[in-house]
């Protein structure tokens, strides 16, 4: 299972809010390419891991890269020039 940051969850939750993202769908976290993951816009599938924050639907990534990625903890951060990143980092422990 993935973890993710009360402080991710909120700033999806915005992103989400500000962009007129219809309820019931989130950011997605989905593979790019060998070794990229990238985020898009989508709704749940069956056996998605969903995220919730405040009732509404923020972060969705399926079983199988959910399996894959058991441990890593979605993160936010504040950069200097105001915007905020999302980062992936693997639990020492986990990996």
């Amino acid at each position: 299972m993935v973890t993710i940051t009360d402080t991710a969850s909120d700033a999806l939750r915005d992103v989400l809010e500000t962009s007129n993202v219809p309820g019931g769908q989130g950011v997605r976290l989905v593979m790019q390419g060998p070794g990229q993951l990238g985020l898009v816009i989508d709704g749940p599938r069956e056996g998605d891991q969903v995220v919730e924050n405040e009732g509404r639907t923020v972060f969705l990534i399926d079983d199988t890269l959910s399996a894959a990625l058991d441990g890593a903890t979605v993160d936010c951060k504040l950069l200097d020039d105001g915007s905020r990143q999302i980062t992936i980092g693997m639990d020492a422990q986990a990996a």
